[in-house]
């Protein structure tokens, strides 16, 4: 019950016209140059936004400095390493949550992961999702 009304909540915060789900039950949604997902999580109760800002990125002093860095700025969500990727993620309550609270979320994270996956990829030698976002002048939009 929770999944379908998420769905409907980012159909209304997004316009689509239709919700796309992947095989896990997440939706993807592009932003730049990451790929932003929703998920449902906790049994129902948590919907989780999530990204991938770089991937092939070793967790060294000057990456984890970047992260953290990314932490002290960031607000409603949160970046870490994790083997050899940066994740960024943000949690809200299933309860209660408006189109425009999912959409400001799906939004944080999106923006995050594409800035930071786009300067961990210049300066540290990783990958993004769609590296030819970069070049069009990205500025994310999930």
């Amino acid at each position: 019950m929770a999944r379908s009304h998420v769905k409907e909540l980012l159909r209304a915060a997004f316009g689509f016209e239709q919700v796309q789900v992947d095989e896990d039950g997440d939706v993807p949604m592009p932003c730049g140059t990451a790929l932003v997902y929703a998920s449902v999580v906790a049994q129902g109760r948590l919907v989780r936004v999530w990204s991938r800002a770089a991937g092939g990125v070793r967790a060294t002093k000057a990456v984890l400095r970047e992260v953290n860095d990314a932490n002290v700025h960031a607000s409603v969500v949160r970046v870490y390493a994790q083997g050899d990727a940066v994740w960024v993620e943000g949690h809200f309550p299933v309860e209660g949550l408006q189109p425009q609270d999912l959409h400001g979320l799906c939004g944080e994270v999106g923006l995050v992961a594409d800035r930071l996956g786009q300067m961990l990829a210049a300066v540290h030698g990783g990958t993004v999702t769609f590296p030819d976002a970069a070049e069009v002048g990205s500025d994310g939009g999930a």
